[in-house]
């Protein structure tokens, strides 16, 4: 634009700043790391603090998300924070705190997002921005999601007013959308879970990336326990095609990778699913989370069971459950468990079996994930009449 040609001022700053950001939410993060890069130089010469802060956390998102440089990308997001706080500038704190806590989560560091996460709250609260005030809780429902205490992230999503009465709430549906559709279908209510998405619709074709991409994650997971699992794998499939524009371990996508090798493997697709698991595994160290690390070792035990390969599941499972117990993610850890007790009972090893499915049952239990405790109800079925030992320590 010419206008940002004229002499520098403090009004052109702040305009370079926002097309900054408004570029880097339309998936042009060159064209935004340019205007990014001119308010920058304006801020620093003029002295203007919360320019200053809002560019540098725009930055940081363009190096997280799109440059796969999340050291340096937190790094600067903290001292936008930083900026802010000094400088009182409400405005700019609020943004650094929810991106901090929101890209925290993601690179799945729970309890320092959850803290950044409640310091935003309490200050959005104290100079009464509603808006803000949920789109923090909305974090902190995915981070209860994450962690294991669904009830609270089922009560917390409560606090926060439906999108079709309240428009200010659009910007905290995003998360929204990333943890209560799979809570409710994991918990059995695949009906509850249709209707979180209804007021979503128009994100799936929204010119928003993130909104589109948590549409289509989170559809993704109810199409599959509606037992359309090819529309499922088509839904994912479309959000990993758009891999350039997203980090994978953005939340969308990191449900996305994992929905579209479940509903793969569903199908019967083995050499899908195995592609999928080498795109995670040839990741960049900067987007491989621990979380899809795990998923990775977690899909590949399956895949070796199901192609008969002796003693490798184990490895495998193993390696996926001690990675989620580290991050603290019990569904994910209870899942692993139940799999990998699966396939000691497959190789006649119920004895071995049973703790596991004791550990996965006392989770499943916790978090009310009907459907699971199901499936392993089965499984222990199959491993009492295995083990006479099991049975009656069983009865």
């Amino acid at each position: 634009m010419d206008v940002l040609r004229d002499e520098p001022d403090a009004d052109l700053a702040w305009l370079a700043a926002q097309l900054g950001r408004f570029l880097f939410f339309m998936g042009k993060p060159d064209r935004a790391a340019e205007r990014l890069e001119q308010a920058l130089t304006m801020a620093e010469s003029l002295g203007l603090p919360e320019v200053l802060s809002q560019a540098l956390n725009t930055k940081a998102l363009i190096l997280l998300s799109a440059r796969g440089r999340p050291e340096e990308g937190l790094a600067l997001l903290r001292h936008s924070l930083v900026v802010a706080l000094d400088n009182d500038v409400s405005s700019a704190a609020q943004r650094a705190y929810y991106n901090l806590s929101n890209l925290l989560y993601y690179r799945d560091q729970h309890d320092e997002a959850l803290r950044y996460g409640q310091e935003g709250l309490a200050l959005a609260r104290r100079v009464g921005e509603r808006g803000w005030e949920w789109s923090f809780l909305a974090n902190m429902v995915a981070v209860y999601y994450w962690t294991g205490r669904w009830d609270e992230a089922v009560d917390t999503a409560a606090d926060i007013p439906p999108l079709e009465e309240i428009p200010a709430t659009r910007f905290a549906s995003v998360e929204l959308l990333l943890s209560l559709a799979p809570l409710l279908v994991a918990r059995g209510q695949i009906r509850e879970a249709r209707t979180v998405l209804g007021p979503f619709e128009a994100f799936g074709v929204s010119a928003d990336e993130q909104e589109r991409a948590s549409y289509w994650a989170a559809d993704a997971i109810v199409l599959r326990a509606e037992g359309k699992t090819a529309q499922g794998l088509e839904e994912a499939e479309r959000l990993i095609a758009e891999r350039a524009s997203f980090n994978a371990g953005f939340g969308g996508m990191k449900l996305a990778l994992v929905e579209a090798i479940e509903a793969a493997i569903s199908l019967g697709r083995r050499e899908r699913a195995e592609q999928l698991v080498g795109q995670i595994q040839r990741l960049p160290a900067g987007e491989l989370t621990p979380y899809l690390r795990a998923q990775a070792a977690r899909f590949g035990a399956v895949l070796d069971a199901w192609a008969g390969v002796p003693e490798a599941p184990e490895a495998g499972f193993k390696e996926a459950g001690g990675l989620f117990r580290e991050i603290e993610v019990p569904f994910w850890l209870a899942v692993t468990l139940l799999e990998h007790a699966e396939w000691l009972v497959g190789q006649g090893r119920a004895v071995e079996a049973d703790g596991l499915l004791r550990e996965a049952e006392e989770i499943f239990e916790r978090l009310k994930a009907r459907p699971w405790l199901e499936r392993l109800a089965t499984v222990r079925v199959g491993v009492q009449q295995l083990s006479p030992v099991v049975a009656e320590r069983g009865s």
